[in-house]
């Protein structure tokens, strides 16, 4: 035995889910139609998708995703180079080798830091171009 979820929206449209999450939907009054209810779907992602038109938001999808790869692997890296910051800051402060260690790590952090900025930036950009082109394309067609 199935048990239904009723919600009602302002205009006085009920929809009902059942337990399996299936979205039932009633009509409005009896007069337009008593049939069964109909079972209405969710969208796709590839769907979802489509609605930007043209090649513009695939290149900007893809560079998006490169960039925010990118600054994931730099994460990892950025980790790395903290572990080593400890281990020349633990070795011998005598040698000659300890500051030119140490602006390594300097150098090391400085190049993870621009890399980060430049592709969590670009990373933002490609994807809000995309979702509003999308997002235009979406309003134009409904």
């Amino acid at each position: 035995m199935s048990s239904n979820n009723v919600n009602t929206d302002i205009e006085g449209n009920s929809t009902s889910v059942t337990e399996n999450g299936k979205i039932l939907s009633s009509p409005k009054n009896a007069e337009q139609g008593s049939e069964a209810d109909e079972i209405l779907t969710g969208a796709s992602i590839s769907k979802t998708l489509s609605f930007g038109k043209g090649g513009n938001r695939n290149v900007c999808m893809i560079l998006g995703t490169i960039f925010a790869v990118i600054s994931g692997l730099c994460l990892p890296f950025q980790a790395y180079i903290f572990a080593k910051t400890f281990e020349e800051l633990s070795a011998d402060a005598e040698g000659s080798d300890f500051l030119d260690d140490i602006t390594e790590v300097a150098y090391a952090f400085m190049f993870i830091g621009i890399t980060m900025l430049i592709s969590i930036c670009a990373q933002t950009a490609f994807f809000e171009i995309s979702a509003t082109r999308m997002t235009n394309s979406l309003k134009s067609e409904w």
